[in-house]
């Protein structure tokens, strides 16, 4: 169950997350890659939230458009991950 947010738990949550993916994907890596890698990770971040807000239907109510918009960035999410266990990036 996701735990409620307040402005102290809300920025942790992104850089717990690129934690558990540095080590997850990574394992040990020096610190300058740590830190080369915790700026990429939160740059896709950053570019990710900005689409979604640029491109959502303004509102409360969910739209097709909305839906139709996730569906597509799940499915390009999707579809590198499967090339990089593929080796193919």
């Amino acid at each position: 169950m996701p735990q409620s947010l307040t402005e102290e738990t809300a920025p942790k949550m992104l850089q717990e997350a690129f934690k558990n993916f540095a080590l997850a994907t990574f394992g040990q890596i020096s610190a300058e890659q740590y830190v080369d890698l915790q700026r990429t990770f939160i740059g896709g971040a950053s570019c990710l939230l900005s689409l979604l807000f640029n491109e959502m239907t303004p509102g409360d109510e969910t739209t097709d458009h909305d839906m139709n918009l996730m569906r597509s960035i799940s499915r390009e999410i999707g579809e590198f991950v499967e090339d990089v266990k593929r080796g193919k990036k």
